[in-house]
């Protein structure tokens, strides 16, 4: 096989520096993806090792965090694999750094596993980059003072080794911490510093994370004139490198600064192409997404094969063994009429031996017929969800078509609009579903933090209310986090339109070791008896839960509406 980078251009590409990298994301990527294959080629695996990790972090900057995580954990089952305590340390660093928004308490388990191999190594310069990241977590749970105490940590780190490239992003972090305590005249001298070190770098990249920096310090001391001048030109910067999560922080602060200027128009103004910008973030998802899920598809055609064939030759081995049991038992029958007592030693031997087979026999049958259901069942999920994205792609084209027969612009501006929500909506029931079969060992905690999400598109209507009295480490299934989670959805949509409620609580429980689900609302109550088959909500939301095995009870009146659906079987902790 034939590669368009040697080893020396793969060496070379390995040996730039941090603000090489960032100054380029999707240059850098495509280097480094083609740097990948061919390292794997020539056997090097130290530099495939470091690829990994440089990978890890382009992907984190462009906001793909699957790859970033796929990219981690190869890099650490290299390291672990190898003894490599320090890299590995490095490592966990910028692991436990990419997930800080997704997942903060598992971000923190990766800086304490980090920290602990620096006890136990003497990791040098390295240990700047290990404080600083960890005071930022202590930052985002609210731990200033120990936010402080570790950025300055980090600072006399990078003075002792004299490391300028580290320096600036222990001063700025500071900087913030300072803000937030009030102490503005230390927070501007500690960015000035890093300012004078920023300007040698020449990096159009470090150069707008030093303005939202100061921007930063600007919002916290409520002066958003100020704070909005330095986050327009982070904001430039930004578009200009492609830094994603700075692009969506100089957004949201944006709206927010000329919102409490009262400045109506620049706030609407920032708050589409905040809306703009996530919108493209998000198609770029769905793509992604769909072709992931047609992967699986095919995948799961192939397993379905192979499971098939696995039965059947389980089926043939058994057969094979039951003829020669037979066979066996007349030899045997033979000789013990020669030599009795040989024979009764021999046949107890080999009657052990014929159970153990039976036995083993027994597991493999069961064993392949447990993976053909199962992949039986995701199949099925994969083909409903190709019907229904189907069906309603086929309706958009249909509604897009019939614009032509509309005169009126103003009818055709409100069909697009109608489209336009329509592939909104399609596009989100994509992703729930996708959401559930990611999660086939999926935990309470995923079903929960899918709630909250909800929970945030609904706030402007109504105020939804979660309360968990069990451990979140309950395991669901993909078709019971899928359709619990659409009961919730279905629910707070039927109160939303016909309750007049000014408030849906979400409760999970255990009773008897069952998972227990009560949705209540504070609305008018209906007559249940009288409504049961007056639409598809109340039939949907029954057969969702008897679907995945559950009882569904509901119960109405003046005090409000009460759904119960408390699944058969018992969750188990992960």
């Amino acid at each position: 096989m034939c590669f368009s980078q040697t080893r020396d251009e793969i060496e070379a590409l390995c040996s730039l520096g941090y603000n090489d990298i960032i100054g380029d994301l999707e240059g850098k990527r495509d280097q480094y993806e083609e740097a990948l294959a061919a390292a794997k080629e020539f056997g090097m695996d130290d530099e495939v090792a470091l690829i990994l990790e440089r990978l890890a972090l382009i992907s984190h900057y462009l906001h793909d965090f699957e790859k970033a995580l796929k990219y981690s954990f190869e890099a650490v089952d290299y390291y672990e694999s190898k003894g490599d305590l320090k890299k590995l340390a490095n490592l966990y660093t910028d692991l436990g750094f990419s997930i800080k928004h997704i997942q903060l308490d598992r971000s923190i388990e990766y800086f304490r596993a980090a920290l602990k191999i620096n006890q136990l190594q003497n990791m040098g310069a390295d240990q700047a980059k290990y404080f600083n990241n960890y005071g930022t977590l202590m930052g985002m749970s609210g731990k200033l003072d120990s936010a402080l105490y570790y950025h300055l940590k980090s600072l006399e780190v990078c003075i002792a080794y004299k490391d300028s490239l580290a320096m600036p992003y222990s001063l700025n972090n500071a900087a913030v911490i300072y803000s937030k305590m009030g102490s503005y005249k230390k927070a501007f001298e500690f960015m000035d510093q890093s300012d004078a070190i920023r300007k040698l770098e020449d990096n159009d990249l470090s150069w707008a994370d030093n303005l939202a920096y100061r921007a930063d310090i600007f919002y916290e001391m409520e002066a958003y004139d100020s704070a909005a001048v330095y986050y327009e030109q982070a904001l430039e910067l930004s578009q200009t490198s492609k830094f994603v999560n700075l692009i969506t922080f100089s957004l949201e602060r944006l709206s927010y600064c000329y919102e409490k200027l009262n400045d109506a128009e620049q706030a609407m103004k920032y708050y589409k192409l905040l809306n703009e910008h996530k919108d493209s973030l998000l198609s770029a998802e769905t793509n992604a997404a769909i072709a992931s899920l047609q992967e699986e598809f095919n995948a799961a055609e192939k397993q379905k094969k192979i499971a098939e064939q696995s039965l059947e030759l389980t089926k043939q081995d058994l057969k094979i063994e039951r003829q020669e049991k037979r066979e066996l038992y007349i030899i045997f029958s033979v000789l013990a009429l020669i030599l009795f007592g040989g024979w009764v030693i021999y046949f107890q031997v080999r009657k052990r031996k014929t159970e153990r087979l039976k036995l083993e026999h027994a597991k493999a049958m069961e064993k392949a017929e447990l993976e053909k259901q199962f992949v039986e069942e995701k199949l099925r999920i994969g083909r409903e969800l190709h019907d229904s994205i189907g069906a309603q792609l086929t309706f958009m084209i249909s509604s897009v078509d019939n614009l032509s027969y509309l005169e009126k612009e103003e009818k055709v501006l409100l069909r697009l609009n109608k489209i336009s929500d329509f592939g909104r909506n399609t596009m989100k029931e994509l992703r729930t579903t996708i959401w559930a079969m990611k999660n086939d060992d999926g935990t309470l905690n995923d079903l929960v933090l899918k709630i909250n999400e909800l929970k945030i598109s609904v706030q402007e209507v109504i105020d939804l209310k979660v309360s968990v009295r069990l451990s979140l480490d309950h395991r669901l299934n993909a078709l019971e986090l899928l359709n619990l989670y659409r009961i919730v959805q279905e629910f707070v949509q039927n109160t939303v339109k016909y309750a007049e409620a000014s408030f849906v609580s979400i409760a999970f429980d255990l009773i008897d070791d069952k998972i227990n689900m009560v949705l209540k609302d504070d609305g008018k109550g209906f007559d249940v008896a009288a409504n049961q088959y007056a639409g598809n909500g109340l039939a949907n939301m029954q057969q969702r839960c008897e679907s995945i095995k559950g009882k569904f009870q509901l119960s109405s009146g003046a005090a409000g509406t009460e759904l119960v659906c408390t699944l058969s079987g018992s969750g188990e902790n992960t």
